[in-house]
């Protein structure tokens, strides 16, 4: 992009932050770069081509906490997002989910290694390579899906482990206080807590077998949503020891004893929540086929829940069933089709994964602070709110409707550099038409050589 008022609904997008200009120019460096592929802070400080800035600056601004504490800035900028979805009429989805990004680098802050250190029988004498360790940094996400217009609004909280947690509280002052250490399923029941969701409105969490725990059950309980979740493997039911397995419920199923059900992207319920395509749909290609059954028990700990069984093979009916998972929902009026075809909908943040590390850069950064690397995926996030609001402000009064309703990171972000494109040629074409605008252009343009290419004369 050559000028920085090129990138469209730039200023209504950005006005309810309040930042300083300055700082708002460098997120609009590192927004454009991530749109444009340009996934590093060498390459976002020429992403403004008439406005160069130096690399360092752009990472010295990431580590900055009057901006990205607290990813105070994606907050806000998710809620204007929200008011304009306000009116939508439905049951909202929260999605929660974490990521992990693998670094080498032996002096990144907050690293723990993923790595299974049990030790097992030697099978062969093969060798094995040495490999450096791997160190990773983990992101819980949620993932809040607007009922009618599909929109995705995303909330991100860091994953701080003890030895960093000690290491911050050694050098903390009142500006900067040192993190707490909580687990994964803590820091997912505070964002169900400070969820912000339109008042009256219906809500469903979902997430994997890592949030089935209890700190999920209550902050649901407290906010009155639902929730749906895999059952923990361990997981047995209620009563006198010696206590059966919850899966030993279903030891003696046949397949005529479980519910056909076959979910396409678009005929669902949940279809506007998925943007499935219809035209897909009928193609027969993207459906899925599940037996399941549904059935009202009494877990250990978790209390009267209602219990889906559910499998993909379509075993012979003389043989047993082999389950392949089993969701617990608080929802004791839901059968398991309705259960099954609402609990699809969390492959949403899987593809949210996707788009933000193909497309957006999320895991390409090479930072050693782990404040530069929380400003940077925020900028991620701040970018994908950003076409998420491209694609609202495009849709609505275009007679491409159901087009725009479709579009999906990758599309919106091919659009937006059309129309960054189409701005940058009328503003040169209108500074072309005056002396004075050329000077001016001559002077801009000049600007984007690096200093150590520019013409002495």
């Amino acid at each position: 992009m050559i000028f920085a008022d090129s990138l469209p609904f730039a200023k209504s997008f950005f006005a309810p932050v309040n930042l300083p200009a300055s700082t708002i120019a460098l997120l609009t460096r590192l927004v454009v770069a991530a749109l444009a592929g340009l996934h590093s802070a060498a390459a976002a400080a020429t992403a403004v081509r008439s406005d160069p800035r130096h690399r360092a600056q752009l990472v010295r601004f990431l580590a900055r906490q009057h901006w990205s504490a607290n990813f105070h800035t994606l907050a806000q900028l998710a809620e204007l997002l929200l008011q304009a979805c306000q009116q939508e009429v439905g049951t909202w989805v929260f999605v929660l989910d974490q990521t992990y990004h693998t670094t080498t680098g032996q002096h990144a802050g907050n690293t723990f290694s993923r790595a299974n250190k049990k030790r097992r029988t030697k099978n062969s004498n093969r060798q094995q390579k040495r490999t450096p360790p791997h160190a990773c940094h983990c992101f819980v996400f949620g993932l809040l899906l607007s009922p009618q217009s599909g929109t995705r609004l995303p909330c991100v909280r860091s994953y701080y482990t003890e030895d960093y947690c000690r290491q911050r509280a050694q050098r903390a002052c009142a500006e900067r206080p040192a993190p707490v250490y909580r687990t994964q399923a803590d820091i997912a029941a505070d964002m169900i807590r400070t969820l912000r969701v339109p008042p009256d409105s219906a809500v469903l969490v979902l997430g994997d077998t890592a949030f089935e725990a209890q700190q999920i059950r209550a902050a649901c309980q407290q906010r009155g949503f639902d929730w749906i979740v895999p059952a923990n493997p361990e997981r047995v039911l209620a009563g006198p020891r010696p206590r059966p397995r919850l899966r030993t419920v279903s030891t003696a199923w046949r397949l005529q004893h479980l519910t056909r059900i076959e979910l396409c992207p678009g005929l669902n319920a949940w279809w506007r929540h998925q943007r499935g395509s219809r035209d897909k749909a009928w193609r027969g290609n993207y459906g899925r086929r599940y037996w399941a059954r549904a059935e009202t028990l009494d877990v250990h700990h978790v209390g009267t829940v209602r219990v889906v069984f559910s499998t993909t093979i379509a075993t012979p009916s003389e043989q047993v069933v082999a389950v392949q998972k089993i969701l617990l929902s608080n929802r004791l009026d839901w059968d398991a089709t309705a259960i099954v075809s609402a609990y699809a909908v969390r492959w949403q943040i899987e593809v949210f994964f996707k788009e933000m590390k193909s497309n957006l850069g999320l895991s390409s950064y090479r930072l050693r602070d782990f404040q530069e690397v929380e400003g940077w995926v925020q900028a991620c996030c701040v970018a994908f709110v950003y076409l998420e609001w491209y694609r609202l402000q495009r849709r609505e009064g275009s007679d491409r409707r159901e087009w725009w309703w479709r579009q999906r990171t990758r599309g919106l972000a091919l659009q937006v550099l059309s129309d960054a494109e189409l701005a940058d040629l009328e503003q040169i074409d209108a500074r072309l038409g005056s002396a004075e605008g050329r000077r001016w252009l001559r002077e801009r343009l000049r600007q984007a050589v690096p200093t150590e290419q520019r013409r002495s004369a």
